[in-house]
């Protein structure tokens, strides 16, 4: 019997008869070739003892439906070579078949004749065993032309046929796995190159835009969620609103399984073809609270000084206050009751410390405890534009409520304003030390005091540049890779807000999550490198995160630095040892985006880190030197190549994956910016 030893590649680009006759690229390889090690589709013959031939077709399926496109290789001349292909086996090759070389050729049906010719000989020869002559049997060239067009051109088979050599009788046969043109959009890999949002409402409807390898109109985007064992606890579909051109998808995505999370959820989404139940690489997707959702959620309160607009500040996660007074009407309870839930800290756009407290918080230590003690004042929280109920009730007599449940827990709401209000104000440091120790003192949960907008009083204090509040926070318990609303973790904040040197240095040696990304899929180092934080980066580059790909766009920051034609920082990646040859999701690579942005400087600067003995740089260079616009950057890679190698001998050596992958995809004319 005939066993298959190396199956052929699932998938593979079916050409056109002009490519393998000008410029053939890489032959069907097998199914664990690599760029290292290539290998082919290899058959070997079992349990037989005399010399053998092992042939080979292409049809459509196991079925022996002959295909209407052509297998053909390159003998030694250069001369085109057509089916069938046969190997003799005996001991001397381990009666082992090895089939290099071959290619899929697309058959042109429009207007031509000599498909259905080849068709009929192809038909003749595996019926007969090669022993019957089509020339003396005609066919119904209606029935042909219909068997072509109800045919399944994009997908085929190879079949292997076993005769033995002196008597050419038949002893047996075995077909391949299924091969699909990787160039159709209905049966090539399906893949997510690009997406507009990383993270939306758990009530879902947040439009997202991806960017995709050509699909067709039957395609699902499948949303789901895998738990600590790695199984899918949760899957939606979302709504599909528009298909671009084959190449952009705009959906809508679904509501998530539970609509009152505390926290961030990741889940990931794929693209599913339903006619082969094909499915896409994963893509990230992280749903986020409702804030206005959350049962403690009322809306922000306009006071009579000043418009409270983007300015409010919510503290989360207090204890919540049961007040049982029985001479308030119901109504009037229920409101008081929702705010003192939440609990707003006004910030005006002009901040004067002043206006805010009235005097209460000064920077002289000298008077702190006078100021201290002023902050039982009830015309302060009438200054803070606070509604009626909640600043009669949050500002009572110590004496006559003295050890009350409910005063209790408004002055940990006063301690927690205090220590937003402290490090967004020139409060002293006394004041903010103070503060800090009346949090402990009071054991408030820390990971829980957060801002509308996610930020804790570690992100705030960093956006202010206040590196000994930062050290006092850090050494209080404030977790280091909280995230806020967008999340950006400290460490992203610090290099959004050009903090000094010394912050991001503490922050790393305290333990910052170098690998964390925001919702714009960008990590620490590629938000450095897309802002240029030549100071900061030499603090983050290291061997385990210079080759880092972005959640978004697959970019490392190589890619970003000759994106922007960063010279200065790329500098840096090279020396660090970033790999020029890196491809982000679409498949380019740093050389292609400085080539295409004609940053000459950063060029030469890739150019001189490639290693011209290893083959992939040189055949990277060949190639994109064929797709090239430019003259001057054209003349640049040309230059390198009579210089470091043989484009010829390295393109008929025909080719790797990246090989494969940068003749299809780097035309510069498509390159996103």
């Amino acid at each position: 019997h005939l066993q298959i030893v190396e199956q052929p590649q699932s998938f593979y680009r079916f050409r056109y008869i002009t490519e393998f006759k000008d410029n053939p690229h890489g032959p069907l390889t097998g199914e664990n070739s690599s760029k290292l090690n290539k290998t082919f589709p290899t058959v070997k013959l079992v349990s037989y003892p005399r010399k053998a031939i092992i042939r080979c077709w292409l049809c459509v399926s196991t079925n022996k439906d002959v295909h209407v496109h052509q297998l053909l290789t390159k003998n030694d001349g250069r001369g085109i070579r057509s089916e069938p292909h046969d190997v003799n086996v005996d001991t001397k090759n381990n009666f082992t078949a090895v089939f290099e070389g071959l290619n899929i050729i697309h058959a042109v049906t429009k207007g031509k004749k000599e498909y259905l010719d080849c068709l009929h000989k192809k038909k003749c020869h595996i019926r007969s065993g090669y022993k019957m002559d089509p020339r003396i049997i005609t066919y119904d060239e209606k029935a042909l032309k219909s068997e072509v067009k109800s045919m399944e051109k994009n997908k085929a088979v190879l079949y292997f046929e076993a005769f033995d050599f002196e008597t050419h009788d038949k002893l047996c046969e075995t077909f391949s796995c299924q091969i699909k043109n990787s160039k159709s959009p209905e049966t090539n890999p399906l893949k997510i190159s690009r997406q507009s949002h990383k993270n939306g409402l758990v009530n879902g409807d947040t439009e997202v835009l991806i960017f995709v390898e050509k699909v067709t109109k039957d395609i699902k985007v499948r949303f789901f969620e895998i738990d600590d064992t790695e199984n899918v606890c949760w899957e939606e579909y979302a709504v599909v609103e528009d298909l671009w051109h084959q190449v952009a998808i705009a959906f809508r995505t679904p509501r998530y399984k539970d609509i009152n999370i505390q926290e961030d959820r990741k889940v990931y989404f794929q693209l599913i073809r339903e006619s082969d139940n094909s499915s896409s690489n994963e893509m990230e997707f992280h749903y986020q609270p409702d804030y206005r959702k959350q049962p403690n959620y009322i809306e922000p309160v306009i006071g009579k000084k000043r418009r409270m607009e983007e300015n409010i500040y919510r503290l989360q996660s207090l204890e919540p206050i049961e007040f049982k007074p029985s001479d308030l009407e119901s109504n009037q309870l229920t409101m008081e009751n929702n705010i003192l839930k939440d609990v707003y800290m006004i910030f005006p756009q002009e901040p004067s410390l002043s206006d805010i407290l009235q005097d209460s918080f000064v920077t002289s230590s000298a008077n702190f405890s006078k100021e201290n003690r002023m902050l039982d004042d009830p015309q302060q929280f009438e200054d803070m534009d606070l509604p009626p109920v909640l600043a009669s009730d949050c500002v009572t007599d110590s004496q006559s409520h003295e050890g009350s449940s409910e005063n209790k827990v408004l002055d940990k709401y006063t301690i927690a304003s205090n220590l937003f209000r402290c490090i967004s104000e020139h409060c002293s440091p006394d004041l903010f030390n103070e503060t800090l120790k009346n949090l402990k003192r009071e054991k408030i949960n820390l990971q829980n005091l957060k801002n509308t907008y996610n930020k804790t009083p570690l992100h705030m204090a960093i956006e202010q540049g206040k590196l000994e509040y930062v050290k006092h926070l850090l050494n209080a318990g404030f977790n280091i890779n909280d995230t806020d609303i967008d999340h950006n973790s400290a460490l992203h904040l610090a290099l959004i807000y050009n903090a000094d040197p010394s912050i991001i240095t503490l922050l790393v040696s305290s333990g910052a999550d170098l690998a964390l990304s925001n919702y714009d899929g960008e990590m620490p180092i590629h938000l450095g490198c897309r802002l240029r934080r030549q100071r900061h980066l030499y603090l983050l580059v290291n061997e385990d995160v210079i080759n880092y790909q972005s959640k978004k766009t697959g970019d490392t920051p190589l890619h970003i630095a000759a994106k922007y034609g960063y010279h200065d920082v790329a500098e840096l990646l090279l020396e660090t040892g970033a790999v020029v040859y890196a491809q982000n999701y679409g498949n380019y690579t740093s050389l292609d985006y400085a080539i295409q942005n004609e940053h000459e400087d950063v060029v030469n600067l890739l150019l001189k880190h490639m290693n011209p003995l290893d083959r992939r740089n040189i055949f990277l260079i060949d190639i994109i030197r064929t797709k090239v616009q430019s003259e001057k950057m054209c003349d640049l890679l040309e230059d390198y190549l009579r210089k470091n190698g043989e484009c010829n001998d390295i393109i008929d050596s025909g080719g790797t994956d990246l090989c494969d992958t940068l003749s299809e995809k780097c035309s510069l004319k498509q390159l996103t910016s």
